[in-house]
C-alpha cells in the first residue's frame, strides 16, 4: 500500500502556501508574528514552484508534500 506521501505526489498541488505558513508558525510558536509568517509564506510559495518543476528531483516535492501533511492535521493529532 502506497503511502500518503506517495500518494500526495500524484495530486495537484493545491492548499495555499500561506495556510501552511501560518500552520508551521503556530508551532514554532510565532503565529502572532507577521514577520515570521511572510518569511515563511515567501519561502513555502518557492518550494511550491520547486516542487511543481518536473526537471527538479523528488525530494522538492517529498518536503512539500510531507508539509502538507503537517498542515492537514490538527496540532492533538501530532506525535510531539
Amino acid at each position: 500500500m502506497e503511502s500518503k506521501i506517495n500518494e500526495r505526489k500524484s495530486m495537484v498541488l493545491d492548499p495555499w502556501p500561506d495556510d501552511i505558513a501560518k500552520t508551521l508558525a503556530m508551532f514554532a510558536g510565532e503565529d502572532g508574528n507577521a514577520e515570521v509568517v511572510d518569511d515563511l509564506t515567501n519561502a513555502i510559495y518557492h518550494l511550491k514552484a520547486d516542487a511543481e518543476n518536473e526537471y527538479n528531483s523528488d525530494e522538492w516535492r517529498t518536503l512539500y508534500d510531507v508539509l502538507l501533511v503537517i498542515a492537514d492535521k490538527h496540532p492533538a493529532e501530532l506525535p510531539f
